[in-house]
């Protein structure tokens, strides 16, 4: 079993890229931007620590985000 001081270095050397949350960026912006749509994009997620990454992700590039859970 890996130490936490292993798991906290794997941890740093993650990329800063994140390739699937800038193809949601896209996909949210061009939805947002097509006229003959209502504008919103509905996510779904059984993990609550992903709904707050993708809230403050979206949030800090200006998308309008609303989180409900239970």
């Amino acid at each position: 079993m890996a130490s936490a001081q292993e798991l906290l270095d794997a941890a740093r050397s993650l990329p800063d890229e994140d390739p699937k949350l800038e193809e949601l960026l896209t996909l949210v912006l061009a939805t947002a931007a097509d006229r003959s749509t209502p504008g919103k994009v509905l996510l779904f997620s059984f993990f609550l620590d992903t709904i707050e990454y993708l809230r403050q992700a979206l949030t800090r590039r200006g998308v309008r985000v609303g989180v409900v859970t239970g």
